[in-house]
C-alpha cells in the first residue's frame, strides 16, 4: 500500500525532504487513511514510525508490522 497526495508538487517536495532526512515519521490523522489521490507519495516502508490519533484499523496495523514501520496511536 502506498500513500497518495492530491498535488504533485507535494509529492516532489516530500520526496526531497525524506531523501536528506536521517529518520522519517509520518504523523497522520485517522481521516487521511483509506483516501485516494492522484499522485504518489511514497510507501509505508519508507517510514521508520507513523503516528495518528486513533488506532487504525487491523488491516493497517498488519500491513505496518509487515514492513517493519512502527505505528503509534
Amino acid at each position: 500500500m502506498s500513500l497518495k497526495q492530491l498535488h504533485k508538487i507535494e509529492v516532489e517536495v516530500g520526496t526531497e525532504v525524506m531523501r536528506l532526512s536521517s529518520q522519517t515519521i509520518l504523523l497522520v490523522d485517522h481521516t487521511k487513511f483509506d483516501k485516494k489521490h492522484a499522485y504518489k507519495f511514497s510507501d509505508w516502508s519508507s517510514f521508520e514510525s507513523i503516528i495518528t490519533d486513533v488506532k487504525p484499523n487491523p488491516e493497517y496495523l498488519t500491513l505496518a508490522e509487515n514492513v517493519r514501520t512502527e505505528i503509534l496511536f
